[in-house]
């Protein structure tokens, strides 16, 4: 059934229906989309978005949601281009929401459109707890490993779960047509910053830089130590160029998170890539290949 003909149900069935339906409104100024205005939801809308029915109503998407302008993404422009398009499907964490949602946009007359929303963020976090599983499992039966996922120091994944996730994702991606960009990036004169203040403010330059990495990045996301100083970032569903955004973050993120060290400004250098398809081994050695480019470039020096 198309969105146009499930809302023509009465509202009591639609508030039995378990998926989440609204019907929105493009806010226009002059020939341009301002805003998305919402006129109605269902009960289960309510819980995907925290809102009551009687608190949305004619209430538009930027008032509801502040936070929506800081976002990575534009959703109002995704929103009404969907709109205009007629019919679309859009798989994303939504991070006003704080939800991975399966979402379809249909429909624009007079300005209205319909979305049915799917959450489906239980289903794409299954997959990786079974990996954790999985390395859990194993970590089990080798006590030589201290930890089967993480990096203690910066509570990033380890080197071996993190390439898991990357196979993991590569193939996901392959398989079902979705964006993914990754990054790997290396701390700039770390062994300089060793040398010059010990081993232990070196190591809390480490856990700081894990913590500006998480700060910056979705939930959704994955870091990873590859090295002594150097990260593995993978970002689901997402191009090229959210990921310059998302490296933008991080470098004002680290002037914020790296504490240990006053008198000197800790960069990162790396490579940042969007997957092609290709083995995801071949798409880690690419990656590295344009680290050790941009490491030979100078400091500060990421490479896309």
């Amino acid at each position: 059934m198309e969105a146009e003909n499930i809302f023509q149900l009465k509202e009591e069935i639609l508030d039995q229906i378990p998926v989440g339906l609204c019907q929105c409104q493009l806010v226009m100024n002059a020939d341009d989309v301002e805003d998305i205005k919402f006129i109605w939801i269902n009960q289960f809308m309510q819980e995907i978005i925290g809102f009551q029915k009687s608190e949305i109503s004619n209430k538009t998407l930027t008032v509801l949601f502040p936070n929506v302008k800081a976002s990575i993404f534009d959703w109002v422009k995704i929103f009404s281009e969907a709109a205009f398009g007629g019919y679309k499907h859009i798989e994303q964490f939504v991070d006003m929401f704080g939800r991975y949602l399966s979402i379809d946009v249909s429909g624009l007359d007079d300005g209205k459109f319909y979305m049915v929303m799917n959450d489906i963020t239980d289903k794409r976090e299954f997959r990786r707890i079974l990996l954790e599983k999985d390395s859990e499992i194993a970590y089990i039966n080798n006590e030589m490993r201290k930890k089967a996922n993480l990096d203690t120091l910066t509570m990033a994944y380890n080197y071996q779960f993190i390439m898991k996730i990357l196979k993991e994702e590569s193939e996901y991606a392959k398989n079902k047509g979705r964006r993914l960009s990754a990054a790997l990036l290396d701390i700039d004169d770390f062994t300089l910053i060793n040398n010059e203040n010990g081993t232990e403010i070196g190591d809390r330059v480490l856990e700081e830089t894990g913590i500006a990495l998480r700060n910056s990045v979705r939930k959704i996301d994955s870091i990873g130590r590859t090295g002594g100083d150097e990260f593995l970032l993978i970002m689901t569903n997402v191009d090229i160029d959210i990921a310059k955004i998302v490296i933008e973050r991080i470098k004002m993120q680290m002037n914020i998170d790296i504490k240990s060290l006053e008198n000197l400004k800790v960069t990162l250098s790396g490579a940042v890539l969007e997957y092609e398809d290709e083995h995801f081994e071949e798409f880690y050695q690419k990656l590295r290949n344009k680290l050790i480019k941009a490491k030979s470039l100078g400091k500060n020096m990421i490479i896309f």
